[in-house]
Order: C-alpha cells, then structure tokens, then sequence
C-alpha cells in the first residue's frame, strides 16, 4: 500500500482507508470531497446499502452549502466512533439509524454513486419555502345555549342566568 501510495496510484483518507486516485489526477495532489471520503469509508465499513450520506454532508451534496466542511456525516445501522481524517483536518461522524426506512436517493461522488438523503419537506411551508400565508382558520366559538325567555334586565343588573346568552 505504502509504495502505491508514494507513486500516487493510492490516497490514505484514514488510517486502514485508502482510495484509489482518479487515472487522470495521478501525480497530483488530488484528494477526494469529504462527502465522498466519508461515503467511501461508511460503505467499506457496512456495505453499500446500508450507509446512507444526510444531514449537512447531504445538504452539500444537494448544493445547498456552497463550500466543504470539515464533517462527513453518515447514518449507519450500528454504533460506531467517530473517524478523524488522515488527508485534512475533517472528521467522519456516524450516526445510528435503520438505514432501510430512510428516504434516500443515489446521487454521484466523485469516488461513484452512493445513497443520499432527500432535501426534508415540512408540511406548513409554501413551495417558496415561506410559512404559509393562509393562517389556520380558527374554530367556530360553541353557540350558548338557549334560554327561556328572559325579562329584559339593564347589563348593569344581576343576570337571570350565567348560562344564558344576553339579548
């Protein structure tokens, strides 16, 4: 691995993970996005079904974070330690979900394909993403229940009755 790695066919990205640099970026220094470090590292550790790139990580890869941060993050279904990257200072955190029950769509890496989470959608925000603009409409108060026929009284004055619907 080591000379592989001084003829620059290989990248470490993590102690016991290497990547295998891109034909036309050998003899460069190219590294990997930490999105991909991080999808290649989860899906050597727990197959390619199982770990699934979200949160910020996915987030970037549906461009909406313009530049890289220094956190890969991965939903696996085991626990498992955070991993420190060899290449930069960046961090692969894993995170324990049921990876089968995710909503997760194949996006391209530049280390290939891997399964991503999709942008969430609340429920009370406009196409926009504003909140929406039509407020809930607001419940209808109870009617008061109907009295006998009262003697008209000054509001200043007793009520006939607390349960009675003033005319």
């Amino acid at each position: 691995m080591a000379r592989l790695e001084s003829k620059g066919l290989l990248h470490k990205v993590a102690v016991g993970y290497y990547v295998v640099v891109p034909q036309d970026r050998v003899g460069t220094d190219w590294r990997p996005t930490i999105e991909a470090a991080a999808a290649g590292i989860a899906t050597a550790a727990v197959g390619a079904e199982r770990a699934v790139l979200m949160g910020l990580s996915a987030a970037r890869l549906h461009h909406a974070i313009p530049r890289a941060l220094s956190i890969g993050i991965l939903a696996v279904p085991d626990d498992r330690r955070d991993l420190s990257l060899r290449d930069r200072d960046g961090t692969i955190h894993f995170v324990k979900r049921n990876t089968a029950t995710l909503d997760a769509e194949l996006m391209s890496t530049d280390l290939g394909p891997c399964l991503v989470t999709g942008p969430s959608k609340p429920s009370s925000t406009s196409p926009t993403g504003r909140a929406s603009e039509t407020p809930n409409p607001k419940p209808t108060p109870p009617s008061p229940p109907s009295c006998p026929a009262a003697p008209t009284q000054p509001w200043n004055a007793s009520p006939v009755s607390s349960d009675c619907a003033r005319p």
